[in-house]
């Protein structure tokens, strides 16, 4: 049995162009979506210094710079059927750890962005002094 793990292919139980054509449609969705609600909530000025809207903002980000960064990584590895980032191992293990790079960047940014909104739910008091807009997008 081949060890798929080292050969950076697809299985052959996976239909590699079905696969592409449901995560662009997945990216197209989401970056569509994302926009038009990051959009709206920046056309309300008001409620920017609310921690919801703070949030909500920094998860449509997060969401965006996945569907940005990440899923066409996933849509061409899985059109051609093997990563084709790289000519050899090493720049191919390289270009993979760009990636979780990025990615691992993402999701602890949405855990900081929600143990910020979580503390300012509990101690409402200190919220605005601490967490503000530039705080928010570091």
């Amino acid at each position: 049995m081949d060890n798929i793990n080292d050969n950076f292919t697809l299985s052959d139980v996976i239909n590699g162009p079905l696969l592409a054509a449901m995560f662009g449609t997945e990216m197209i969705g989401g970056l569509i979506t994302n926009s038009l609600v990051l959009i709206l909530t920046a056309s309300h000025l008001k409620t920017w210094k609310q921690p919801t809207t703070i949030f909500l903002s920094n998860m449509l980000l997060n969401n965006l710079v996945i569907g940005i960064c990440i899923i066409p990584f996933a849509i061409i590895t899985a059109a051609v059927g093997e990563w084709i980032f790289g000519r050899t191992e090493d720049e191919k293990e390289t270009v993979c750890q760009v990636v979780r790079c990025i990615f691992t960047f993402s999701i602890l940014t949405a855990t900081e962005s929600l143990v910020l909104y979580y503390s300012s739910l509990i101690e409402p008091g200190p919220w605005n002094l601490i967490f503000t807009i530039i705080t928010a997008a570091v």
